[in-house]
């Protein structure tokens, strides 16, 4: 039974990742992974308060601190494809090479990519073959908040509302790339 106390929390923060949007006040970001931060407390197997906390700690340039909810995230449901490419993303940033290229490998194998076959194709076209690049050539963007969250756990009946919004980079990204906010209607 899911934790309505969590739930509360969780949507508090998607409200608050909302409002950031709108204003890009950093206070207000914060105020959002506080959120998702106490739902996670609440309720610590919902993977996806874990992949909400993940992605607004990515989007408030602490990418070490998102790492770690991500594994976690992804140590619960190895099987959910944003957590994990996201996961692989950030490793890939960090500078963790080999770690990320890992990650990749075992994505593209659960998510049906031919890794192998685009790193041929970026070698055949004189591209870098690193961690980065076989990112963006090989999944979807990372980034996708919607996906993140609304794929684990959706409480029944909920509907998700999609807003896009383009934001500059955080700190410390190297993207540009249109953000999502998500929150849950009717609840």
């Amino acid at each position: 039974m899911r934790d309505e106390r969590a739930a509360r929390h969780f949507d508090a923060g998607l409200l608050e990742l909302e409002r950031y949007l709108r204003h890009l006040d950093e206070a207000v970001l914060r105020g959002s992974a506080d959120e998702f931060g106490r739902a996670v407390d609440l309720s610590p197997e919902d993977v996806r308060y874990r992949a909400a906390l993940g992605f607004v700690l990515d989007a408030a340039a602490r990418r070490d601190e998102a790492i770690v909810v991500l594994r976690e995230a992804h140590r619960l449901d190895p099987t959910h494809r944003e957590v994990e490419v996201l996961l692989a993303t950030l490793l890939a940033e960090s500078g963790a090479e080999e770690e990320a290229l890992a990650a990749i490998t075992a994505a593209a194998a659960r998510q049906d990519r031919d890794v192998d076959s685009v790193r041929r194709q970026l070698e055949a076209a004189g591209m870098p073959t690193d961690a980065r690049t076989l990112i963006l050539n090989t999944f979807n963007h990372a980034r996708n908040f919607p996906a993140i969250v609304a794929r684990a756990g959706d409480r029944p009946g909920q509907r998700v509302i999609v807003a896009e919004e383009a934001l500059p980079d955080p700190p410390g990204h190297g993207f540009s790339a249109a953000r999502a906010s998500a929150r849950g209607a009717g609840c």
